[in-house]
Order: structure tokens, then C-alpha cells, then sequence
């Protein structure tokens, strides 16, 4: 069980390093070539997700007939096609950015369900904790070299740079895949029926909230930019040394939510995710978006490590020997739906009332949401 953990892992990390550079510097591009516009930026990204959320259900059929093994090569190969119809389009026409969101979706579509199974498979709830803060210090450590990687390419290679390297990296990520074990994966009642469930509901606020809470930081990236005078290289630096400094905290912090108190640590992550947001409007120029940056990126491993344990233990909800798929695909198609509408909304309220002022309005979201949150979850233990 530990090597398919420790392979998906390595997966993971080399699909972060091509994602990410196109989710932080992509978006900056797609704004540039797009008539400076961030709605339009954001359009791609909302066919992404919407696309995403409206296949993932047909689609897990096809997954769970293939195999977990076979779903994610499928996956890095939509993903390198994705890449390919960027790096020969890279002034971004329409009919390509349309082709790279359905791709990008497919991709999604053959990823997630089988890599969040075999996390949830992997692990247990003595060990899970654990391992996720090892795992998330990778993630971290791989943080801190992307950006300037990103901001370096950009600078010298503008968006087919960018996309070559997400290629290899896609392609790459297909072999630790093919040394893992295969195994198959049944629902264990109809997804129709596990919709009716009370437990689905609790799933739903819970991801919808963390949506909320977590995708208006798609566009930070894109304020840093605009902030540091459209500099590639200064954007990336930042982004890497604040990724640097949040490392320090974060086995720390995994040890400490192993001792088993998610739902306390909960409401205390209430009021720093709050007080992170409203943080960010206080960013004026590279010293303070430094600053806030890194007590933003300190909340935000703090939040998250407290969430994927809590996201975890919903999903397998203590009445089973294994993860349950039904409660996956509720998830994603959840997950997905709220961000489209989320890549809509946020950039609608930026285009009105400014960045910092958008940054205050999802804090308060984010404490309303999150307070629903902690008395919905109360039934989870």
C-alpha cells in the first residue's frame, strides 16, 4: 500500500510542476493576449472546470473498467495533448483555448477520482495525517523552485517556453504510474442512491466552501504581476521565496493535527483564513506582498493539511473497510461545478471593486462559509 502512496506521490509532484506553471503563469499570458481583460482570462478556466463536472460521472465508468493504473496514463496523455495545442497556438485563438479546456477536463476527468483513491486507499486513519504533512512538504519544496522556473521561462520564452516544459513534465509523470500496482475500484451502492445520502449533503458544503475559501488565489498571482510592474522574473522570486519560508512550519504542523483534534483546529483555521484574506488588500508593493504572501501561504498549508484529513475521513465516513468512489465523484462534481462558478464570480468582483477590495469581500465568504461548515461537520466523528 505504502508504494502506490509514495508513486502517486511522485505523479503528483510532476503534474503539479507542469500544472502549476501553467495555472500561475498561464493565467497571467491568457490576460496579456486577451485584451487585458480578466473575465476573458478566466473563460478558459470556467470551460475547464464546467466541462470537468459535467463528464466526471460518465467518465468514472470508464475508469473504474480500465483500472486505476491504465486511468492515469490516459490522463498525462490528455494532459500532453492539452499542452501540444498551447505550444502551437500561443497566440491563444479561441478554438485552441477551447480544445485545451476540453483536454485539460478529460485530463482532470482520469486524474482525480483514481489519484484521490488510491490516497484514501493507502492510508488509514492512524497514518494519514502523517503522511499528508510529509506529502505536502514535497509539494512545498517542489514550491519553491516552480515559480522562478516559471518566471523565468516566461520572461525568456514567453508561452511556448511554458508549455514545453509542462509537456515533459506531463510526460514524464507516466512513469511512476507504470511501476504501480493495478488495482480496480467498485461503487459499493448507485451513485443516484449515494446523492439521497445525508452524508452527500455534508460533502457538498464542505467542498463548496473550501472553493470559495481557496480559488480567488488563482488571481493573486496575476495582482503580484500587475503589482511588480509586469516583471516575470520578480514575480516568480516572490513566489519562491515565500514558499521557502512557509516550509518550516509544516511537519510541525502535520504532527500536530495527528493527535487527532481536526474539527477544534477547525474553527481556529476559521479565523486565520479570514484574517489572511483580509491581509492581502493591505499589499502595496514588494516588501508588504512578501510579508502578507507569507502569512497568507503559513494559514494556507496550516488550513489545508487540517482539511484533506477532515476531506478524507468524510469520504470513507467510518462505515467501511475502504474509500468509497460515490462519495468521490459527489466531490468532484461538486468541487468542479463550484469553481467554474467561482472563476466567474471572482473576477466579476475584481472588474468592479478592485482587487483588494474583492480580497476583503471572499474573507468575510470565507468566515461565513466556514462557520456552516464547522456546525455541519460536528456528526463527522
Amino acid at each position: 500500500m505504502r508504494k502506490n502512496f509514495y508513486l502517486v506521490t511522485i505523479f503528483s509532484l510532476l503534474f503539479e510542476l507542469g500544472s502549476g506553471l501553467i495555472y500561475v503563469f498561464g493565467i497571467i499570458m491568457f490576460y496579456q493576449k486577451l485584451g487585458n481583460s480578466i473575465m476573458l482570462a478566466a473563460l478558459p478556466l470556467v470551460m475547464l472546470h464546467f466541462t470537468h463536472a459535467s463528464i466526471v460521472a460518465i467518465g468514472s465508468k470508464y475508469i473504474f473498467k480500465l483500472g486505476i493504473k491504465k486511468s492515469l496514463i490516459v490522463c498525462a496523455l490528455f494532459y500532453c495533448a492539452a499542452s501540444f495545442t498551447l505550444l502551437t497556438n500561443t497566440d491563444l485563438p479561441w478554438f485552441a483555448l477551447v480544445l485545451w479546456s476540453v483536454l485539460q477536463a478529460f485530463g482532470n476527468a482520469f486524474h482525480y477520482i483514481p489519484i484521490i483513491y488510491v490516497l484514501g486507499h493507502s492510508t488509514t486513519e492512524e497514518n494519514r495525517a502523517r503522511l499528508f504533512s510529509l506529502r505536502k512538504i514535497l509539494f512545498i519544496v517542489l514550491a519553491i523552485v516552480s515559480p522562478l522556473l516559471g518566471g523565468l521561462l516566461a520572461a525568456a520564452f514567453d508561452l511556448s517556453g511554458i508549455m514545453i516544459v509542462s509537456f515533459a513534465f506531463f510526460a514524464l509523470s507516466i512513469i511512476p504510474i507504470s511501476i504501480m500496482d493495478d488495482f480496480k475500484a467498485n461503487y459499493t451502492t448507485s451513485l443516484k442512491e449515494a446523492y439521497k445520502l445525508p452524508h452527500a449533503m455534508k460533502i457538498t458544503i464542505f467542498r463548496v466552501v473550501q472553493i470559495l475559501a481557496d480559488h480567488m488565489t488563482v488571481f493573486w498571482p496575476l495582482y503580484i504581476f500587475l503589482l511588480l510592474s509586469k516583471n516575470y522574473v520578480e514575480t516568480g522570486t516572490l513566489f519562491t521565496l515565500v514558499n521557502f519560508i512557509a516550509i518550516v512550519v509544516v511537519y510541525v504542523v502535520g504532527k500536530t493535527i495527528n493527535k487527532r483534534n481536526e474539527l477544534k483546529m477547525f474553527s481556529q483555521i476559521k479565523w486565520s483564513s479570514t484574517l489572511a484574506w483580509f491581509a492581502r488588500a493591505l499589499s502595496f508593493n514588494y516588501i508588504s506582498a512578501v510579508i502578507v504572501d507569507t502569512v497568507y501561504k503559513l494559514n494556507e498549508n496550516f488550513r489545508n493539511m487540517v482539511l484533506d484529513v477532515i476531506d478524507f475521513e468524510m469520504l470513507d465516513n467510518k462505515s467501511g473497510t475502504d474509500i468509497k468512489l460515490e462519495y468521490i465523484i459527489i466531490r468532484e462534481v461538486v468541487a468542479n461545478y463550484a469553481v467554474a462558478a467561482v472563476y466567474i464570480i471572482y473576477p466579476l468582483l475584481i472588474t468592479i471593486f478592485g482587487f483588494t477590495d474583492a480580497f476583503i469581500v471572499v474573507g468575510i465568504v470565507t468566515f461565513i462559509g466556514m462557520t456552516i461548515v464547522e456546525k455541519t461537520l460536528k456528526n463527522i466523528k
